[in-house]
């Protein structure tokens, strides 16, 4: 089984901790070809006060006012994997606005003091993550060992959440940088 690592935050401006694991201990040449690396996420709230963690693609720069661009700039809010290949290249995926937290496509997650909650980064291969990472061919070519870190950052203070009733409203969220553990993956 994967080692679950506690993640460096020497990125973070607050109090959260990213650990990734892999789904398998490895995964056969042909199956990561196609797609099926699945990492998974836990983010765990150090701090004494909550936090709402809301993904990038629904953070903006500010509450919005007519005329207002809200388009966020992803090289300021993103989900990112970076995978470094048995040949030492690496390839960094940035998340696109299609896809949200999984399982259950959550736009934020709200943790509390001591928590821990739990999220899929995603299918890592081009015949199940267009929606999510817009690969266009396969990032596992070769068997060996790949390394994968994930990096979770969000400049802007202000998301459009949705309340259980689905009313929308404009939330005050959690700005910063954290990153993962890196993982070794193995690909026979």
């Amino acid at each position: 089984a994967a080692l679950l690592l506690s993640a460096s935050i020497g990125l973070a401006s607050g109090p959260l901790k990213l650990t990734i694991r892999s789904a398998k201990p490895a995964y056969e040449l042909q199956d990561a070809r196609a797609g099926n690396v699945v990492i998974l996420a836990q983010v765990h709230n150090t701090g004494k006060h909550s936090v709402l963690l809301a993904h990038p693609n629904i953070c903006f720069p500010h509450e919005l006012s007519e005329g207002q661009s809200f388009t966020p700039d992803p090289s300021q809010s993103h989900l990112s994997v970076q995978i470094e290949s048995p040949d030492g290249k690496t390839k960094v995926l940035l998340n696109n606005g299609l896809r949200m937290f999984d399982p259950g496509n959550r736009h934020h997650m709200s943790i509390m003091p001591g928590q821990t909650t739990e999220f899929v980064v995603g299918w890592l291969g081009p015949e199940f993550s267009l929606g999510q990472w817009n690969i266009d061919r396969p990032l596992f070519t070769e068997k060996g060992r790949y390394r994968i870190t994930v990096r979770y950052k969000n400049a802007y203070p202000v998301a459009y959440v949705f309340d259980q009733a689905g009313k929308q409203s404009a939330a005050a969220t959690w700005t910063g940088e954290f990153q993962s553990n890196t993982i070794p993956l193995e690909v026979n």
